[in-house]
């Protein structure tokens, strides 16, 4: 019986910032290792994907991760594949997937088949099954076509014991040199945020899942790529790091394992806001002690209805006490901000603003961020219910189609979208700012720690001089931002007007503002890089 020759593909979009690694793949490629496969992992922009490389392959399954914003790369990848490789069998994963899985399917022809929820089993019964020309309805997770018709098969079962999987395969740090690795010990989260697929997605009959290697086992891993790769930074992805529940004990260990082991490492973690219920200064310390550089918080908002309504455990007191809490220790926290909701409220927005003005967060264009609604969530079910869809057919399409219950709000959010979304210069700067926050500063704050640790005073000073200056840029971005958002929501209370919008947004926050700001951002990279470079080649690892 021949086995399958197997390529997996992540397409990226210009949507997505890339990141040159997709850690489902990965945890995939080496689970169907482990069991003899010749497996091929490939990630690039749609644009820049190498097709030559790809038929001299001549892999016989194409394995695709796709989300909202690559959706359409994927489906063209899918149909031109086709037409170079007619006999290729393509199949779908990931959350995307597995809750738009018949609209998939109809769209486009060139998708064979859709593995529903966790990959590993449900796509290595697939492979062995049409190796030996087997029936497709007995395998658990998957959705096919079949006689003109899509089935559905039941869903697989999860994983039970997460340290029996072999280690992600790491193919892509290799391609791409890349000098960051992403890590994920956890699958679930013990959190039930009512606009998160996570808490059906990881449900196994109707029970939420939360599984984990132990401390030792994420260690070991991180310890391997060090050794192997020489990638020294690290963003760790669990939902939650404190997971289960949230427990100081477990982090503790985490950070007490690192420093036993003596690993000069710089990594990144994600956590709740609750987390600093049961945090201490001396936690933190420790931590950033070990290597703890950036925290990513799952604030989302600054008002209790909103924060209600999405279902999260932190108040907002737990948001500023676990923002103030790490920076006072000099650790780089970035926040997860949903300012607009279906029924979001004037109130509610200048509680928003005023929290994001206090810790300068407005200079990240965070007042612009919406929430978008997917299948697989509470909220999703909840639209429904309250009929708030502007067009059920498009909600495929657009998880942003829909009303507010408030409609002043929608003239405000319509305004927004086509002042930063439909402008596509305007939207590429937004992007730009939003890599900043998102990756340059955790960046600048990964070195900053192996600079200390190195003893290495030239080029921490470099990268201390970048930050200061970033962050003088930025706070006063967020000042010219504030007033602008401030004058917006002064305009929505008392009777929106486009006309009056447009002349404020032109006095305030014109194109030429953002693009002057966006010009010092790139400039004080730019300076940095430089100086990094002259000090010698073995400063390339410090340049992203």
């Amino acid at each position: 019986m021949k086995r399958f020759k197997i390529l997996l593909v992540s397409v990226y979009s210009d949507k997505m910032i890339l990141s040159y690694d997709d850690i489902g793949l990965a945890s995939i490629a080496a689970y169907l290792r482990k069991f003899g496969y010749e497996v091929h992992l490939i990630v690039h922009f749609f644009n820049k994907m190498d097709y030559k490389r790809i038929v001299d392959l001549e892999p016989d399954f194409v394995g695709i991760s796709v989300y909202r914003d690559s959706k359409d790369e994927v489906i063209q990848f899918c149909e031109y594949i086709k037409t170079l490789l007619p006999e290729v069998k393509t199949c779908l994963g990931g959350a995307f997937a597995t809750y738009y899985h018949k609209e998939l399917l109809n769209e486009s022809m060139a998708i064979d088949y859709i593995i529903r929820g966790e990959g590993e089993l449900a796509l290595r019964n697939l492979l062995s099954t049409l190796e030996a020309g087997g029936d497709l309805p007995g395998i658990k997770g998957l959705t096919y076509r079949s006689d003109g018709r899509i089935h559905e098969n039941e869903k697989e079962s999860l994983i039970a014991d997460m340290n029996e999987l072999p280690f992600p395969s790491r193919d892509m740090l290799l391609d791409h040199q890349m000098n960051v690795a992403i890590i994920s010990s956890t699958r679930g989260c013990f959190g039930k945020c009512t606009f998160c697929e996570s808490p059906d997605y990881w449900s196994e009959h109707g029970d939420q899942r939360w599984r984990g290697r132990s401390v030792e086992g994420l260690v070991d891993e991180i310890e391997e790529i060090a050794q192997r790769y020489g990638v020294r930074r690290f963003n760790i992805v669990n939902n939650s790091f404190e997971d289960p529940g949230s427990d100081a004990k477990s982090v503790k260990k985490f950070a007490e394992e690192i420093l036993k082991r003596n690993l000069t490492i710089s990594y990144s973690i994600n956590l709740r806001t609750i987390f600093q219920r049961k945090c201490t200064p001396e936690l933190v310390r420790l931590l950033k002690k070990s290597g703890l550089c950036s925290v990513f918080l799952g604030v989302e908002a600054a008002n209790a209805f909103d924060l209600q309504f999405y279902g999260k455990y932190g108040t907002t007191e737990d948001n500023m006490k676990c923002v103030e809490l790490f920076r006072e220790q000099g650790i780089r926290v970035i926040i997860g901000f949903i300012n607009f909701n279906p029924y979001s409220t004037l109130k509610g927005l200048r509680s928003n603003l005023a929290f994001l003005q206090k810790y300068e967060y407005t200079g990240f264009l965070s007042f612009l961020h919406r929430l978008r609604i997917e299948k697989g969530t509470k909220l999703f079910h909840k639209l429904n219910e309250d009929k708030l869809w502007k067009d059920e057919k498009k909600i495929y399409l657009d998880g942003l189609n829909y009303k507010h219950t408030d409609e002043r709000i929608d003239s405000l959010v319509a305004f927004l979208h086509n002042r930063f979304v439909e402008d596509r210069e305007t939207e590429a700067i937004n992007y730009r700012i939003l890599y900043f926050e998102r990756f340059f500063y955790t960046y600048l704050a990964y070195n900053k720690h192996l600079f200390e640790a190195e003893q290495d005073e030239t080029g921490l000073s470099y990268v201390l001089e970048c930050e200061k200056r970033l962050d003088e840029s930025f706070s006063q971005f967020s000042c010219i931002c504030s007033e602008w958002f401030s004058g917006l929501l002064d305009l929505a209370e008392s009777g929106w007007d486009d006309r009056e919008a447009e002349l404020w947004s032109e006095l305030k926050l014109n194109k030429q503002c953002m693009e002057k700001y966006d010009t010092q951002f790139g400039l004080e990279r730019s300076k940095l890089y430089k100086k990094l470079m002259r000090l010698g080649n073995k400063y390339e690892e410090y340049v992203i």
